[in-house]
């Protein structure tokens, strides 16, 4: 059995037919802000309007930079930085929301960072702890 070639982009010409679609039928439906946040996607490039809708795909709601990793888009930070900018996404989240997109080494380098020794053998849960029982943690999460 071969495997099934995907265009690139389908997921966005998908996204598109649903949008599509619902407003040809449910327009009357939309308040004005629904209908401002459609024209502001469809605004936006290509790379940004593709990121977004593989984003919304993705377990979340926080993601780390260097886990978008999508070919067909190329260097996310100028994406995601758009995507900011128009109001798609936010980079400010509580330090609990991140805890889960740290690694251990991630982890080491925060307490590093604030003077403290982290104990050998730990393990990322405890790791975690340190961190979190930290105020000042939050400026040196590397995400």
């Amino acid at each position: 059995m071969t495997g099934v070639r995907l265009t690139e982009g389908y997921y966005l010409q998908n996204f598109f037919a649903v949008i599509d679609e619902a407003e040809a039928r449910y327009g009357d439906l939309l308040i004005p802000e629904e209908r401002a946040l459609l024209t502001r996607f469809r605004t936006l490039s290509l790379g940004a309007q593709r990121l977004y809708v593989r984003l919304l795909t993705r377990k979340g709601p926080w993601f780390r930079l260097d886990s978008l990793n999508y070919p067909e888009i190329g260097d996310p930070l100028p994406v995601v930085e758009e995507l900011l900018q128009a109001g798609f996404c936010e980079d400010r989240a509580e330090l609990k929301d991140l805890l889960p997109l740290l690694l251990r080494a991630d982890a080491i380098g925060v307490l590093t960072g604030l003077g403290i020794a982290p104990p050998k053998g730990a393990r990322r849960k405890e790791l975690l702890d340190l961190v979190v029982n930290r105020s000042d943690a939050r400026s040196l999460c590397p995400l």
